[in-house]
């Protein structure tokens, strides 16, 4: 069968098995264009762009580690914190405060500690706590120090940026009911302040399998 022809105007698709003249479609528009919905300029195209940093703007988030024992160094795997490094407190020149670091600990820095720490609850107050009553109210510091400070070093860390000569720490033990009985008097001159804390007992058993160590510090 020859293809379909026809020597007419051009024919544009099939409805219904039967062409249909394009000149005679009656959806074909042949008017004027219709005027435009706004006159003016053409619509913007909006893109997004990040914004430039401000002035002043902290440094960008890094991964660092708060808590220098916590590291994989140390053998825990942990993925640490996500944060901007904290900066290290300002120096205070000629003062010491046993409960700061020195300078601060930037970050990326790992602090060493020592080997072995005792537990120390040092009782506030300018009365011996074995004159006191049983259960009398009282106020105490709970301590960490290092077994291998001698006891000078302790004293000056209990009394931060005093005079600390003629001074001494004494030892109290708890009895229960609040009651405590006075121990061993160590003075902060002479030989005996150049003792460890492990040297006289003071260990890092001291608040685990053993009790810790109550202290009295005062005037000799």
């Amino acid at each position: 069968m020859a293809p379909y022809s026809h020597p007419g105007p051009l024919y544009w698709g099939y409805q219904h098995g039967r062409a249909v003249d394009i000149s005679q479609n009656p959806n074909i528009f042949r008017g004027d264009l219709p005027p435009p919905l706004h006159a003016g300029p053409p619509p913007m195209i909006v893109t997004y762009a990040p914004p430039p940093p401000l002035p002043g703007t902290p440094p960008a988030m890094v991964l660092y580690y708060p808590y220098p024992h916590l590291t994989p160094a140390h053998g825990y795997h942990c993925p640490g914190y996500m944060g901007r490094p904290t900066p290290p407190p300002p120096a205070s020149p000629g003062q010491y405060d046993p409960l700061q670091l020195p300078g601060g600990l930037h970050s990326g820095v790992n602090l060493l500690y020592g080997p072995e720490y005792t537990v120390i609850k040092r009782i506030t107050g300018n009365k011996p706590p074995w004159e006191q009553a049983s259960n009398f109210n009282f106020e105490f510091n709970d301590l960490k120090a290092d077994c291998n400070w001698n006891i000078r070093q302790l004293i000056n860390a209990l009394r931060p940026n005093e005079d600390n000569a003629g001074w001494a720490v004494t030892q109290v033990l708890e009895m229960g009911h609040g009651k405590f009985i006075k121990g061993s008097t160590i003075p902060f001159d002479g030989d005996k302040g150049s003792q460890n804390l492990k040297d006289v007992g003071w260990t890092g058993r001291c608040g685990s399998v053993l009790p810790p160590v109550w202290v009295w510090v005062h005037k000799v």
